[in-house]
């Protein structure tokens, strides 16, 4: 099942428009809509307000996972997303005695994308879903909302 899917459907079950969407979470109604329409997925940031704001996991919100389990999330502070992303990433490649190049390859990105992402960028949400399939795991523990 595809985010926009997802996102209906969340909004549907706790009856809530675009427009409180859109101001509970800090973002345009457009925004909202475009996600609705699957134009764009949200920033990382985003997608954990929207995971937060319905009490699902991020992996949950993009069709990753039908685990629909409430209240196992950890609420992680917006400022703190990059650091724990961060800190993550580096231990799984690490534990895989990869250089970042070779890693970069396995994902096939380029190097100079990955030392951004390991020193202060944030990837987009689709090379967050790439790493998180990579090493198995959640796209929420890459971002700190479960341990």
């Amino acid at each position: 099942m595809s985010f926009p899917i997802r996102l209906k459907e969340l909004m549907l079950s706790e009856n809530i428009s675009k427009r409180m969407l859109a101001t509970k979470i800090k973002v345009e109604r457009k925004t909202v809509s475009n996600w609705l329409r699957g134009l764009f997925l949200p920033r990382v940031n985003v997608l954990c307000r929207l995971a937060d704001f319905f009490n699902v996991g991020a992996d949950y919100l993009l069709g990753r996972s039908d685990d629909y389990s409430r209240d196992a999330w950890d609420r992680v502070d917006e400022a703190d997303i990059p650091r724990i992303f961060r800190t993550r990433l580096k231990n799984f490649i690490n534990s895989k005695n990869f250089t970042e190049y070779r890693f970069s390859k396995e994902i096939k990105t380029e190097q100079s994308t990955l030392t951004k992402w390991l020193s202060s960028n944030m990837p987009d949400i689709m090379s967050i879903v790439k790493i998180a399939d990579y090493f198995n795991c959640s796209v929420d523990y890459l971002v700190g909302r479960t341990n």
